[in-house]
């Protein structure tokens, strides 16, 4: 124990100046170190926080670009109705946890209803209501605002009507739609021709007369009337040519005659005559219309001239398809009126039981098609043109010898 107080004592003697400087038991380089990493964990928390603070600002951001504003404003309304703003960020996470149904239905008539209340709710509130007299109008579309009162009727004619407001009397639409809405109040009664009316949840009028003739005639065709009315018509028509070629046929027995010998003997002749008329007789009334004086030709004395030309030459062809029948069943010297009314009916054939005959099927009505086309071309076709050859059935100019 002596032996250490001995040597502390010569260690203060030798060393004066360290003994009033004493150094510390860990040395100077362990505090450095430790003043080295409180900087560094204070710099580091400066990092963290200005990281911290553009990450909110490039956040604040991307919610800037990426949401969805709508504003629901009127024309005549500066300031908008409401305003949504959206965050796809949020929009994207609801949707995700939302259910995906199988079927989705829209109901129109709502979404309608909804969008005539938002557009017109401001102006309901900001303007007066505004007085007009009776509406008529032909070929436009009459539109009845929401705060408008028609101190009237509303009559439109080729048009549509749409009422938002009150109609003090009726409606009436010709050719057109008649729509109410669902603030709409109409007194009187609404008549819609050949059109159809609309009426929304709410809509107020009296009584709705819907004419639409297009159904009226839909549904007659539908019937059995109909399709026996057209037979009825082509069985009248078909006996009253063949009153006329009867009466054609007594009448001008040697014109007819000398009709169906050029049928019989020059047949394509005839065929081809017919066709070169047909096509040479729209340039021949366009000319004629053109020409003042051609004007009364082309309107009577033309039509005229092609029903008879028509007229004579069936009554001759009907004449010899007649006899020719009759004779392949034996039947020789059949008078005139039988050969005429077996040609005729043949002739007409085809159009009293086409319609029978295309309801067993698309193949069937085909078939009835081209056979009246085939009967147009090679039987009226050539009867006409045999009538243009012969003039009408004259006899032909003799020549006389000169001696």
């Amino acid at each position: 124990m002596k032996k250490w107080i001995v040597s502390l004592l010569l260690l203060a003697v030798v060393n004066p100046v360290r003994s009033q400087h004493p150094k510390p038991l860990f040395g100077d380089s362990l505090r450095q170190d430790m003043e080295k990493i409180r900087e560094a964990e204070r710099k580091l928390k400066t990092q963290e926080r200005e990281l911290e603070k553009k990450i909110q600002e490039r956040n604040r951001g991307i919610e800037r670009r990426h949401t969805i504003r709508i504003d629901a404003n009127t024309k005549d309304a500066e300031d908008s109705l409401f305003r949504i703003d959206i965050q796809l960020g949020a929009l994207d996470s609801i949707i995700k946890n939302i259910p995906i149904p199988k079927n989705i239905e829209i109901d129109e008539h709502r979404i309608r209803i909804l969008q005539d209340s938002l557009l017109h709710s401001k102006m309901r509130r900001m303007e007066r209501p505004t007085e007009r007299k009776n509406i008529v109008k032909f070929g436009e579309d009459v539109i009845v605002g929401r705060n408008e009162v028609v101190q009237g009727d509303v009559v439109v004619v080729d048009g549509n009507a749409t009422v938002y407001g009150i109609v003090e009397g009726g409606v009436v639409v010709v050719k057109g739609d008649i729509r109410l809405a669902s603030t709409s109040r109409v007194k009187g009664d609404l008549v819609c021709v050949w059109g159809n009316t609309e009426m929304d949840p709410g809509a107020r009028a009296g009584s709705t007369n819907v004419i639409n003739p297009g159904k009226v005639f839909d549904k007659l065709f539908s019937s059995k009337v109909i399709p026996s009315l057209f037979f009825l018509i082509r069985l009248l028509r078909t006996v009253f040519l063949l009153g006329l070629a009867l009466l054609i046929g007594a009448a001008f027995p040697e014109p007819t005659r000398r009709v169906r010998r050029c049928i019989e003997k020059s047949y394509p002749k005839s065929l081809a005559a017919g066709i070169m008329v047909f096509l040479i007789l729209p340039f021949l009334f366009i000319v004629l219309i053109i020409t003042v004086l051609g004007i009364p030709i082309a309107i009577l004395l033309l039509p005229l001239a092609i029903a008879g030309a028509f007229l004579l030459g069936i009554t001759a062809f009907a004449n010899l398809a007649g006899q020719w029948l009759l004779e392949r069943f034996n039947v020789k010297n059949a008078s005139f009126i039988l050969c005429t009314t077996v040609g005729i009916l043949v002739f007409e054939a085809p159009s009293l039981l086409g319609k029978p005959v295309s309801l067993l099927g698309p193949l069937f009505a085909v078939f009835s098609i081209l056979v009246g086309v085939a009967l147009f071309l090679l039987v009226w076709t050539p009867a006409f043109g045999a009538s243009v050859l012969t003039r009408f059935g004259r006899a032909p100019k003799t020549q006389t010898k000169q001696p």
